[in-house]
């Protein structure tokens, strides 16, 4: 009770006492009427003045005690709207509040808390009812976070709970309270229902780690790599680069896997990546084993996120076998299968080549048109077989005796074209020296040919053969000349030089009358 109210009731009483003392001397014997008279009038007065005084004072007393139960009024409201507050924050958080007595064994939770662990309101539990509630699985590991926390260690556990028979995951936080003893007397914590989080998570690490699986298994090489630096391949990666195992492609920078003349191109592409620039997806390009043999390859490559760092993914597709594939097709379509050189499919955009290389540099070019003479007696006598092996022979002969950049093609049967280009810019020149080559040409398909083959009874026949050819000669001029009528044209002058009596040139006299001629 406070001072002021028991001085108040100190008061009071002596008060009551004077009176009552008072009244008790009025009725003694000796006194008389007029004393008391004016003895019950002092006490009359008294008795008046105590009653405005205790009016006064209850009067005051009672406003205070209203401003303290209006004050009491408002703070009370105050808590209930913050403890309101608390409960809808606690909702919205999926979180809850609990105080433990652990010397009571007592857990005392918030109506959060309880709604997440499945209880009723306000339904005290002891520890061992918790761990009951523990899934089995991690009631061992709860067990062991708890007895680290009572050694004063952090507690932040998560773990799952079985609630009206499925499972939550739950976290759990708390914070622990010791005595002078350095023994634990109480706890608070929160609990946090994070079972959602916790779904997502393990959806995604389900996800990655069948992500790694495809990848892992994938038949296509896959690396990733950053600065220059190999981060992670793949098995088939390992194949396709032979290697023993992942670490050797770990320690080998990107460079070295990459031939020198697409390097540039793939650093380029890499700078590209980085900076999310838009390139074509998917290239050709060319690649290098670690034994430095050479590889085609389509790549393609995609910038990702790799440890919370920027990264590039590669994917490789070893596509030699189907380069090695598309250069036969186009041997096939484009090279005589006996003799391996162009056939007149190629020999076509040789010579438009040639026509469009003759009008920019001014220089005069010349087509040739060959027929070797004397060629039909030899399949006759010793068969086709035979005949192939000398158009073979006639074939080397003949480019040997040419430029690199000038085409000698097989035109059908025991009949060649040559294209060749850049002579000279003066026609004079330019029919001279296409004269020399056809002489040079002439010279080395007349010499002998030693032929030899096995015959059926396993022995080896050789047959010598001579063999002469007659040359056609078409100038390739400035104009608009088309491939087919210089090829027409080096034939019309081919047969000339048969009707001359064979082993011998003739220029195409129609467009020039100059004519070489040479004795067998």
């Amino acid at each position: 009770m406070p001072d002021t109210e028991n001085s108040l009731l100190i008061r009071l009483s002596m008060a009551m006492l004077i009176v009552s003392a008072g009244v008790a001397f009025i009725a003694l014997p000796f006194v008389t009427p007029d004393l008391a008279i004016t003895l019950a009038g002092a006490l009359l007065l008294v008795a008046v003045l105590l009653v405005v005084f205790f009016r006064h004072i209850y009067q005051s007393r009672l406003r205070e005690l209203r401003a303290l139960s209006s004050s009491l009024a408002e703070r009370t409201q105050a808590l209930e709207l913050r403890t309101g507050e608390l409960k809808r924050a606690q909702v919205v958080a999926n979180i809850g509040s609990w105080v433990s007595n652990l010397a009571a064994n007592k857990i005392t939770m918030s109506l959060q808390t309880c709604h997440i662990l499945g209880l009723e309101p306000c339904q005290p539990v002891t520890h061992e009812e918790y761990l009951a509630m523990v899934h089995p699985d991690d009631r061992a590991g709860v067990k062991h976070a708890w007895q680290l926390a009572l050694n004063r260690q952090d507690f932040d556990d998560e773990h799952r709970l079985m609630v009206h028979n499925r499972v939550r995951w739950i976290r759990q936080i708390a914070e622990l309270d010791f005595d002078d003893s350095n023994h634990a007397v109480s706890a608070v914590g929160t609990t946090q229902d994070i079972t959602e989080l916790k779904l997502t998570q393990l959806a995604l690490k389900a996800s990655e780690e069948r992500y790694r699986t495809l990848i892992e298994w994938s038949p296509e090489a896959i690396l990733v790599h950053r600065a220059g630096k190999i981060l992670y391949v793949n098995p088939a990666a390992i194949r396709l680069f032979g290697a023993s195992y992942a670490q050797i492609l770990l320690d080998t920078p990107t460079a070295a896997l990459i031939h020198p003349a697409a390097l540039a191109e793939q650093l380029d592409r890499m700078k590209s990546l980085y900076n999310h620039e838009t390139i074509q997806p998917m290239v050709e390009s060319q690649f290098l084993r670690l034994d430095g043999s050479v590889i085609d390859v389509e790549v393609q490559g995609t910038a990702i996120d790799y440890d919370d760092e920027l990264a590039i993914h590669v994917v490789v597709h070893d596509i030699t076998q189907r380069k090695k594939m598309e250069s036969q097709v186009r041997r096939l379509a484009f090279y005589d299968a006996l003799t391996q050189l162009p056939n007149r499919r190629l020999l076509t955009e040789r010579l438009n080549h040639a026509l469009a290389t003759c009008r920019r540099s001014g220089n005069f070019g010349a087509v040739m048109f060959l027929d070797l003479d004397n060629f039909k007696p030899l399949n006759d006598h010793f068969g086709h077989s035979m005949g192939d092996l000398l158009l073979v022979e006639a074939a080397r002969r003949l480019k040997a005796c040419m430029r690199e950049m000038d085409t000698v093609a097989r035109f059908g049967g025991d009949e060649f074209v040559v294209v060749v280009e850049e002579l000279a810019a003066e026609r004079s020149n330019a029919e001279r020296l296409a004269l020399q080559l056809a002489e040079k040409v002439r010279t080395a398909l007349s010499e002998p040919y030693v032929l030899k083959k096995p015959n059926a009874a396993g022995l080896t026949q050789s047959v010598t053969h001579r063999c002469t050819t007659s040359i056609g000669v078409a100038m390739i001029a400035r104009n608009e000349d088309s491939p087919d009528d210089l090829v027409k044209w080096a034939d019309a002058a081919m047969y000339q030089a048969k009707n001359s009596g064979r082993n011998r040139a003739k220029f195409f006299s129609e467009r020039n009358p100059l004519t070489a001629q040479f004795s067998e």
